[in-house]
């Protein structure tokens, strides 16, 4: 029966809540005009009937002044529709007429329930219409959140320094240069050399292969990465497709500041006039926003007035 009861009870709860027509706000003058009550009052307890809250709740105050109505001052039971007050603030309350929870006064707006700044003097609400009365408090309120910002903005911003594990943006990396070194020999054949340098601070992502890839390791100073290679003949680019195995491929990146070497087969005599070579980099870190920074165009002048001083490996093989 107990049980029971309380069921019955909440749901006459709920429907009473249900039924609180909401006020909207249209002015400070038309919202003085509708209201029956206007107080100030000082919050004794935001919560003197506790247990399930179905939209409408009650609050313990102390009124302190009355803007409008015949309400005497002194402690009363005002209800709300679940605006948040805190025991020991100030607030100006508008009431519109019905009743729940047992009190005729239904703050049922929401700007029905402004806090009251605490440095607020009510005096100077004296000799003004209601409607001018409650725009004070408005825009005292006003200022005092839009301070309140600001300070919490700042707070914040001190705050998210603590952090620990706050990732710092990564920089935005330059794309790194592939320069032309010359030709050289490799295991007794004649290769192209180009020179990548990373003018950054920070390591730079490409696609290539690991130095423990290789039997012996790749030698230091040097990369093997997946680079591109396209041939001009006729004015247009054409790709030279390149079969990559995919045993052994990164991650790898050029460290800051450094240039390192790497090598390609000169392509074999024909029509061609030109030959560029493209490294595969990313921008975004590892594996991510692929680029690809091309050398200039070597031509096959080039490449044979190059051939005829070969320059020495860097390293023995």
């Amino acid at each position: 029966m107990t049980r029971l009861l309380l069921v019955t009870a909440s749901l006459l709860v709920a429907s009473v809540a249900a039924a609180v027509p909401l006020v909207p706000f249209s002015g400070s003058a038309d919202f003085a005009r509708r209201a029956t009550e206007v107080v100030i009052a000082d919050c004794l307890d935001p919560d003197p009937d506790p247990g399930p809250k179905f939209g409408v709740t009650t609050v313990a105050v102390d009124v302190v002044k009355v803007l409008k109505g015949d309400r005497k001052l002194g402690k009363a039971t005002l209800a709300t529709i679940g605006q948040p007050v805190e025991k020991g603030r100030r607030y100006m309350m508008v009431s519109f007429g019905g009743s729940a929870l047992g009190t005729n006064f239904l703050a049922q707006s929401e700007l029905a329930l402004v806090e009251v700044p605490a440095g607020f003097d009510l005096k100077a609400l004296d000799d003004k219409t209601v409607a001018e009365q409650m725009q004070l408090v408005f825009d005292a309120r006003r200022e005092q959140v839009r301070v309140r910002l600001i300070q919490l903005g700042q707070e914040k911003a001190a705050l998210d320094k603590t952090v620990a594990d706050k990732a710092a943006a990564p920089a935005k990396l330059l794309p790194p240069e592939v320069k032309f070194a010359g030709v050289t020999t490799s295991y007794g054949s004649r290769v192209l050399a180009f020179d990548v340098v990373n003018p950054n601070a920070e390591p730079v992502p490409y696609a290539g292969y690991t130095a423990d890839s290789f039997t012996p390791k790749i030698p230091a100073g040097t990369i093997r990465p997946l680079h591109k290679c396209e041939l001009r003949t006729g004015g247009a680019w054409k790709e030279e497709r390149i079969g990559w195995c995919g045993t052994g491929v990164g991650p790898v990146a050029v460290a800051g500041k450094q240039t390192v070497r790497f090598e390609v087969p000169v392509p074999a005599v024909g029509e061609w006039t030109d030959v560029r070579v493209g490294l595969v980099w990313y921008a975004g870190g590892d594996g991510k926003a692929a680029q690809t920074a091309w050398s200039a165009p070597v031509s096959q002048a080039d490449a044979t007035r190059a051939a005829a001083r070969v320059i020495p490996n860097r390293v023995e093989r």
